[in-house]
């Protein structure tokens, strides 16, 4: 029942934001809030190494998705324009404000950005 780095414990993870670049360009979210990736280590270590499918997380990342496609279907009228979905995932990348994020941000943050595709 842990993840992330108690579960990860003396196992390596290839992957370091401080040496791997940003890593958030090769992972994916899908809408029942699996992560995962193309990359196929990388995809394995998300899980053996890391556990970010555990349950709990998968549910709150999907919760975290659906609680933001709710607010769009009820605050935002007809289609949304580019300029605002940019807007939107910059306000949820914490541009202008880094220190403050929004819990499992990056499955908005995903969704966002094929929008904008």
């Amino acid at each position: 029942e842990t993840h992330c780095d108690t579960f990860k414990g003396s196992k390596k993870f290839s992957y370091h934001l401080c040496t791997s670049g940003s890593i958030h360009n090769e992972i994916k979210y899908k809408s029942d809030g699996e992560i995962c990736s193309d990359n196929q280590q990388l995809d394995t270590e998300l899980n053996t190494i890391l556990n970010l499918n555990f349950p709990v997380l998968k549910k709150a990342r999907k919760s975290t998705l659906d609680g933001f496609k709710d607010y769009l279907s009820k605050s935002v009228k007809g289609k949304l324009s580019n300029e605002k979905i940019i807007k939107l995932r910059d306000k949820w990348l914490g541009v202008g404000n880094s220190d403050i994020l929004n819990p499992y941000c990056m499955i908005v943050v995903h969704y966002l950005e094929k929008k904008i595709k």
